[in-house]
């Protein structure tokens, strides 16, 4: 079953005793896609788009939407998992 965590831009969200946030949603790079960065506990930040992994503790998500949000700047992040397999 899987399930969905959704991350707020610059909130927290813990799961599995880790501390999970989603920061600098905006579409970038080439071609222009919507992009975050994902800091899970005191790890560097990975830059992400939909379809990539990210690790929280011993699971892999996978980033399922990002949503931008200009007009009140707190878009969001859906991650997908755990991923098995």
């Amino acid at each position: 079953m899987t399930e969905r965590l959704e991350l707020p831009e610059t909130g927290q969200v813990f799961h599995a005793g880790n501390r999970v946030v989603a920061a600098n949603i905006w579409e970038r790079g080439e071609p222009p896609a919507p992009r975050a960065h994902i800091v899970v506990g005191e790890a560097p930040a990975a830059d992400v788009t939909t379809g990539d992994e990210v690790a929280i503790g011993e699971e892999r998500w996978r980033v399922e939407e990002i949503v931008e949000d200009p007009v009140n700047r707190r878009g969001h992040v859906v991650l997908a998992g755990p991923i098995t397999g």
